[in-house]
């Protein structure tokens, strides 16, 4: 008996251990190279997305296809109460400075960067005057915008004395370079991973930067090479008599001679003055490196670099290589890939933004709604209408509203309809419906207790409402 109580209080005492995230003063010191960690290492991370058309292509990709990612909000339960949080998250979301599309698309600054950090800036909802204008007028707090800390601002990491845990964020944004303190419980920080809580993640570019720096190395080298192999190395030969930088120093006939060889181009402003007696000609080395040598060696860091983002498949048709099987086989991964991206994004906003805004509101019941997404990629419809035929026709799956839109989705078909065609459905839905009556012919909606349908009515407008806006893009 004393044995359990001892191992009960064992188990149930605090966390003794700590993440053990290397910071020295306030820049994280995780990466084993240097010219990683911390300003120099987004600085590599910038030039690489911006810089090598392999990395950019393939984040401009993603942030098309998070911009094509519909987001939607669900109920936490689907009642009346459950539905008017979920309205009131969506039109927060439909309420901010910036349209959702533009968040999304700065969110996509965690793959290169490994973190987004946001700051969150809320606002009373008080109508369009005043300094934070709304839409709404019913005194709620809603979200003023979410506004991305840009990596390449943030000066250091603040946490607690002792201890790695992050408290502030300290900014240094020209102009200015000012320093500003951002609080942590104002944001939102979006990371590809969290290994020992780094508030820095991990760039996707990572694994990648080995294989970029060689590329990009005998990408150099091989222009340099090109030109002195194509078009010869200048040669100038002094005549007899000529001064010596030690004679005259940098005065000299031979200073000259370098500085000239040195400027040589080949091109349409190229031309040489020389003076009596000098000699200038191109010569060409005997022995000539291969250009399919220097070919060869990129593609394969190229090849590298794009298996270390799970996006071989954009090489296929370029090297006559893979087949159409194998193509599809890479590609599925890469929206597998795609679909974690944007699960991060979701999983975040519904961890930390979600409860806060709503416990702001007075409402701290847990019963929050969630902030959810389509499939990413797309399907092979054949493949998915066997898959549906046989659940329906098997009795495993019915046809509903939710699969009927998820199938428009999938397959790019056109949504919604006119306004006639909606207000004739909003009349339809006024008349009793035998599908939504239970054995006793009572709505499965609720009413209110004098027995009218208004309850269940207003409950409808809601979710037409929340079917007309389709999600967010």
């Amino acid at each position: 008996m004393a044995t359990n109580q001892k191992l009960q209080k064992s188990a149930l005492s605090p966390r003794q251990s700590t993440t053990g995230l290397n910071v020295w003063g306030g820049s994280i010191m995780e990466d084993y190279l240097v010219e990683l960690r911390g300003k120099s290492g987004i600085a590599v991370y910038n030039e690489m997305r911006k810089g090598n058309p392999i990395a950019g292509g393939f984040i401009r990709a993603i942030e098309m296809a998070f911009r094509s990612v519909t987001w939607l909000d669900i109920p936490y339960e689907m009642d009346e109460e459950g539905m008017e949080r979920a309205a009131f998250l969506t039109s927060v979301r439909k309420d901010m400075k910036d349209p959702w599309a533009v968040i999304m698309a700065n969110a996509t600054t965690v793959l290169p960067f490994g973190h987004a950090p946001f700051e969150m800036t809320f606002k009373h909802r008080n109508g369009k005057k005043g300094k934070q204008p709304s839409e709404f007028d019913d005194g709620k707090i809603g979200l003023e915008n979410l506004d991305l800390i840009p990596q390449d601002t943030i000066e250091r990491w603040e946490t607690e004395l002792n201890s790695p845990e992050i408290i502030a964020i300290t900014q240094k944004p020209p102009p200015s370079y000012t320093e500003i303190r951002i609080p942590i419980e104002k944001v939102i920080n979006f990371r590809l991973r969290t290994e020992k809580d780094n508030p820095e993640g991990e760039s996707i570019f990572r694994q990648a930067y080995r294989p970029w720096y060689f590329m990009n190395n005998l990408e150099a080298i091989e222009g340099i090479s090109l030109e002195r192999t194509g078009a010869g190395i200048p040669l100038i030969v002094l005549p007899k008599g000529a001064t010596t930088i030690k004679d005259k120093g940098a005065l000299s006939d031979e200073q000259a001679a370098i500085d000239i060889v040195k400027q040589v181009r080949v091109d349409e402003q190229g031309g040489i003055v020389l003076f009596f007696g000098w000699e200038f000609r191109l010569a060409r080395p005997e022995g000539r490196v291969d250009p399919d040598l220097f070919d060869l060696a990129i593609k394969r860091h190229r090849s590298n670099m794009l298996i270390s983002v799970l996006a071989a498949f954009l090489e296929f048709g370029t090297a006559r290589v893979g087949s159409f099987a194998l193509a599809q086989q890479s590609r599925s991964f890469f929206e597998v890939a795609l679909e974690g991206y944007v699960s991060i994004i979701e999983e975040t906003f519904n961890k930390k933004f979600i409860p806060l805004l709503f416990e702001l509101n007075g409402i701290v019941d847990g019963k929050y709604p969630k902030l959810t997404h389509t499939t990413v990629g797309d399907p092979e419809l054949e493949a998915l209408a066997k898959y549906i035929k046989t659940l329906t026709e098997t009795g495993y799956l019915k046809p509903d509203p939710v699969l009927r839109d998820y199938l428009r989705d999938v397959a790019r078909l056109p949504k919604g309809a006119s306004v006639s065609e909606r207000q004739e459905l909003a009349n339809k839905d006024e008349e009793p419906n035998p599908e939504m009556t239970d054995q006793n012919g009572n709505g499965q909606f609720p009413v209110d207790s004098d027995g009218s349908e208004n309850g269940r009515r207003e409950l409808r407008r809601m979710a037409r409402a929340m079917a007309d806006d389709e999600g967010d893009k």
